[in-house]
């Protein structure tokens, strides 16, 4: 689900990321947000609701919501939408009770 030709921007290689997501392995491109690479994935569905386990995914994609937070292994949590992978980066739906 990425983009590889465009007629107007410039689509450069980028460096392959190895990174998990409830304790599966996936792949992402350097720079890539926690949420555009597992949306790459074909991942949609970061979390469940409290109240009625309703599946969120990416909403604003800006960081002006809560929808896409995730909990990334000894940091907390964060907005998935704001923060890039990194090689190794373990990362757990909020619902997950991690820790």
């Amino acid at each position: 689900m990425r983009i590889q030709h465009h007629p107007i921007v410039t689509i450069s290689p980028k460096k392959q990321v190895t990174f998990h997501f409830n304790e599966q392995i996936y792949n992402g491109l350097e720079g890539d947000t926690i949420a555009a690479a597992l949306w790459a994935n074909r991942v949609t569905t970061l979390r469940h609701t409290e109240k009625n386990n309703m599946g969120r995914s990416l909403f604003c994609g800006i960081g002006n919501c809560f929808d896409c937070r995730v909990y990334i292994k000894n940091q907390g949590m964060v907005r998935a939408c704001n923060v890039p992978i990194v090689e190794g980066l373990e990362v757990f739906s909020t619902d997950r009770g991690i820790d």
